[in-house]
């Protein structure tokens, strides 16, 4: 008796083991539905958040295209707080010429020593890029200096790159200016 006692209690143990076992790999599917379907979702939301930025990006590449205005020096440094503004551009333009200058030199002679006394190409490199990098940061830096400095701003002043080529010698952008040397 105690075995026909146990044998329903095992059958329907046995019958939802193997219930389970049979309907595991369909359960199985439905849950990989389902994330597949929650994965699908959140890349629609993925895709119209790039969406969105990518409007922004064109926006504001069209909008960066318009003409930028052709301001006057009078009419940027004027007011009180103008020759303020004058001073502080003056300096932040020449510490960068300097901080240019700095850097040139030190990846200059990072770069000789290291083809000299390591005889290593990549040192050649880094002598070349640091000159032409370090250039750059400097033309530009005494491009500005020398607009600010001769007051013109436009190009009805006679502030444009061609005229600053045209009137001021190239070398001017490697001398850092030390000692109160600055040309007015």
């Amino acid at each position: 008796m105690a075995t026909e006692e146990n044998g329903p209690g095992k059958s329907r143990g046995l019958l939802r083991r193997a219930g389970r076992t049979i309907t595991l790999p369909v359960r199985s599917v439905a849950s990989s539905f389902s994330m597949a379907g929650k994965s699908f979702k959140r890349s629609a939301e993925s895709i119209s958040v790039v969406k969105d930025y990518s409007s922004r990006g064109i926006s504001n590449i069209k909008s960066a295209g318009k003409k930028g205005a052709n301001n006057a020096f009078e009419t940027v440094f004027e007011g009180e707080e103008g020759e303020q503004l004058l001073s502080i551009n003056l300096r932040k333009f020449l510490l960068r010429k300097r901080a240019a200058i700095a850097m040139m030199l030190i990846f200059t002679i990072y770069g000789m020593a290291s083809v000299i006394y390591f005889k290593q190409f990549y040192g050649l490199l880094t002598f070349v890029g640091g000159i032409l990098f370090g250039a750059t940061l400097c033309f530009e830096s005494q491009f500005r200096l020398w607009q600010l400095r001769n007051r013109r701003l436009s190009i009805e002043e006679k502030g444009s790159v061609t005229d600053f080529l045209y009137e001021s010698p190239l070398l001017d952008m490697l001398k850092p200016e030390l000692f109160g040397s600055t040309k007015k």
